[in-house]
C-alpha cells in the first residue's frame, strides 16, 4: 500500500514535476517492491484487480488536493505474452554526453533551475549499464535493465 501523500520510501520514490503545465508528483515503485494498493490520507484510490501491480503513477495536483492520478499497473502474464522473443538488444548508457543515439532519445527540461535529461531507450532497446565517461555507476541485475533514466 501506498499513501501518496505521504510515500514509504522503503516502497516507491517520488519527485516533483510539471506535466503539460499542471503540477505533478511522479512516484515509481523500487525494485522488489509490490504495491496493490493506493491512498490519499485514509481515501482509497486505487485496489489492484486480477493481479495487477502499480508500475508509476502520476498525481496531478490542484493545490492541495489530487483530482486526477494517472496509473501505471503492470499485469505480469499479459506483458510476458507481449514480448518478441530474441529482439531485445542491451546498450551502455553514457550520461556525460547527453545527445541522441539509435539506441535511445533524449528528453530534456528545466526544473527548478536544473537541468535535467531523461533518457528513453528506442523500440527493443534495454539499458543494463550506466557510467559517467569513465565512472560506472548502475548495472542491472542478470534478467532485468532499465526503462529510462533520468
Amino acid at each position: 500500500m501506498i499513501d501518496i501523500n505521504n510515500p514509504d520510501i522503503s516502497q516507491c520514490r517520488s519527485f516533483e514535476a510539471s506535466i503539460a503545465g499542471i503540477s505533478s508528483k511522479v512516484y515509481f515503485v523500487n525494485p522488489g517492491a509490490t504495491i496493490t494498493k493506493v491512498k490519499s490520507n485514509d481515501k482509497d484510490i486505487w485496489q489492484a484487480e486480477r493481479g495487477g501491480k502499480f508500475i508509476y503513477c502520476i498525481a496531478f495536483l490542484k493545490g492541495n488536493s489530487v483530482p486526477m492520478l494517472l496509473l501505471s499497473l503492470s499485469y505480469d502474464a499479459e506483458m510476458e505474452n507481449l514480448k518478441v522473443e530474441g529482439t531485445l538488444t542491451t546498450f551502455t548508457l553514457d550520461i556525460s554526453s547527453p545527445k541522441e543515439t539509435e539506441e535511445f532519445e533524449v528528453l530534456n527540461y528545466v526544473r527548478y533551475g536544473a537541468q535535467t535529461y531523461i533518457y528513453v531507450p528506442k523500440d527493443t532497446n534495454d539499458i543494463d549499464f550506466v557510467r559517467d565517461k569513465d565512472i560506472d555507476i548502475w548495472k542491472a541485475a542478470e534478467g532485468t535493465g532499465e526503462m529510462f533514466s533520468l
